[in-house]
Order: structure tokens, then sequence, then C-alpha cells
């Protein structure tokens, strides 16, 4: 999602839903299809914009397939979680001074947990960059103008090229 930033082989996906009551409606669907939930996970970590732990419920998703891992980030549309995810990766891709202090960041902390078992440690260890640097991020969608995108436009049916219309 962001080019040139050093990142371990997972793929990280937002999946945006209307509440968490959806997301847990939704998550035997998602375990059906390859998603399994990862149990005990409900919330983002906290950043110093919105401190109210409350408001950062997400459910998280992992996947089936050993030959391609996958983290889906089940979050609420316009929640603090969504909205940092989506910024974090735009900020990331406009601004390069940002994006090389990540991934120094995240080769420091890679290499303190390159014999754990799991990723926790490494993903913990890194909350402290993101506190540290909420600030800058902020300033950067003052400059810019940043807004998350908008749902709320219908989205287009077909027909589609390549389809038969009924």
């Amino acid at each position: 999602a962001v080019p040139g930033l050093d990142a371990k082989d997972i793929i990280d996906l937002q999946l945006t839903v209307s509440d968490l009551e959806t997301a847990d409606r939704i998550s035997p669907v998602l375990a059906e299809t390859g998603f399994p939930r990862w149990p005990g996970v409900l919330a983002d970590s906290t950043k110093p914009s919105h401190p109210d732990p409350s408001v950062w419920g997400k459910r998280l998703h992992g996947n089936a397939d050993p030959g391609r891992p996958v983290n889906l980030h089940v979050r609420t549309v316009g929640s603090p979680g969504w909205k940092f995810a989506l910024c974090f990766r735009d900020w990331l891709r406009d601004d390069a001074a940002a994006r090389a202090d990540y991934v120094a960041e995240k080769r420091r902390v890679a290499a303190l947990h390159s014999v754990d078992k799991s990723t926790a440690g490494y993903a913990a260890d890194k909350e402290a960059w993101f506190t540290a640097t909420a600030a800058r991020m902020e300033a950067w969608v003052a400059r810019t103008g940043w807004q998350p995108p908008s749902y709320l436009e219908p989205v287009a049916r077909g027909p589609f090229r390549g389809t038969a219309q009924s």
C-alpha cells in the first residue's frame, strides 16, 4: 500500500462495516470463506487524538492460507481506527521523511524481536513510535487538508464491460 516501504510478507486489509454488531454478525461468514476470527482482539491501541479506548473497537480476522498471510481488520466506518489506518497510509505515501523514519523504526523493532514466535512484541513496541509521531501526522493533515474517503456515494451498478445484460 506504500511504495518503497519495507514490509513483512503479510497483507493488511481493512473491511469497513456500519457497526461492530455487523462485524460480529458477519464473522462466521468470513470464517467460512477462509478468514477465521482471531479471538481476543477487540480494539486497536489508542492514539493521542482519541484517548478513550471505547472508540477504538475492531475485529481481526486472519486467513487460512499459509502461503499468503492476511490480517483482515474489520473497523466501523468513521471510527478513529478506520480513519487512522487510511490517514497513516496516505501520510507515508506523501511524506518521504515520515516514511524513512517509519522504516528505521520498523527495522529497529524487528531486530529486537527477530527470534520471537509471534508478532505481538513487535507490534506493541511500535506503538510508542505512533504516539511520538502523532503530532507530525496531524500537522500533515492540517497542511494538506486530508480527508478520509466518503463511502456515502452510491456505487455504480452494471452492466459492466464483458458482462451480459439481464
